[in-house]
């Protein structure tokens, strides 16, 4: 009975302490896989600002080269260059800076939600640490009704009288 209860109490709390380690382990792997989350996130939105650099820097090449078209086309019809034909060119440049907007504005619309995910995914890292603690928390708690079930096998010694105490401990070698 004394063995067979302490046995009991002993490996609930042998399961509980492990229980409560594989609980903290989870939680700091949830949150490593947050975290590396945050930062391929992170990694994407450096991508996008640079895809959007070279995409701008595409894009003026192109207006540069179509808008010198138009122009040495305008030029060749023998038509002056003003009126009509340098509205026609004044417009296809503001087309051409208002697709550079667009490219940027998208960019950093993109950025900004990667950014926002990063963030996201590091409040999750937390939560996956702090709730890890918590509930390993709790599992200690719940184990400790198990240590008030031990049971400490005592010595007891019972003694007649001050001259037997005495007695004893000079046999003992203590006198």
């Amino acid at each position: 009975m004394f063995l067979s209860s302490n046995l009991i109490s002993l490996l609930t709390i042998g399961g509980g302490l492990l229980s409560a380690t594989a609980q903290i382990a989870q939680g700091r792997r949830e949150a490593s896989l947050f975290e590396f989350n945050a930062s391929v996130q992170r990694q994407q939105a450096t991508l996008i600002q640079a895809k959007a650099k070279l995409d701008i820097e595409r894009q003026r090449k192109q207006a540069r080269s179509f808008i010198a078209t138009q122009r040495a086309t305008i030029g060749a019809s023998g038509v002056r260059f003003s009126g009509s034909p340098l509205a026609v060119v004044e417009d296809t440049a503001a087309e051409f800076i208002l697709d550079a907007r667009i490219i940027d504005f998208n960019a950093r619309v993109e950025v900004f939600n990667k950014l926002s995910g990063a963030q996201q995914s590091l409040a999750q890292a937390q939560i996956a640490r702090d709730s890890s603690f918590i509930k390993a928390g709790a599992t200690l708690l719940s184990i400790l009704p198990a240590f008030g079930k031990l049971k400490f096998p005592t010595k007891t010694t019972t003694f007649k009288s001050r001259f037997d105490l005495a007695g004893q401990l000079s046999a003992e070698g203590v006198f």
